[in-house]
């Protein structure tokens, strides 16, 4: 397999990975858009993200990985937030 094979499965894969991230997002969305607890989930989802953003800390894993987490988690608390005010 030449180099740029490799290239083009890698970036096809890329391509896979972020359609399923943006399906998985819509899907939390709607989630969240229809919990009957936001406060709690809020809380239950912070705990359990937290646990594994400290777990990938100690483990060699790039910045880039731990920031994506901490962008990505803030990004479904800003959701759940807008969902609450939306409540209120």
């Amino acid at each position: 397999m030449n180099q740029n094979t490799i290239n083009d499965n890698v970036q096809e894969r890329l391509r896979d990975l972020e359609a399923e991230k943006e399906i998985t997002a819509a899907f939390l969305f709607a989630l969240i858009s229809t919990h009957p607890n936001l406060v709690s989930l809020k809380k239950s989802f912070l705990a359990a993200s937290e646990t594994l953003i400290a777990t990938g800390n100690t483990k060699a894993v790039p910045d880039s990985w731990i920031r994506q987490q901490v962008d990505y988690q803030q990004l479904l608390c800003q959701w759940i937030d807008h969902n609450i005010d939306k409540a209120n």
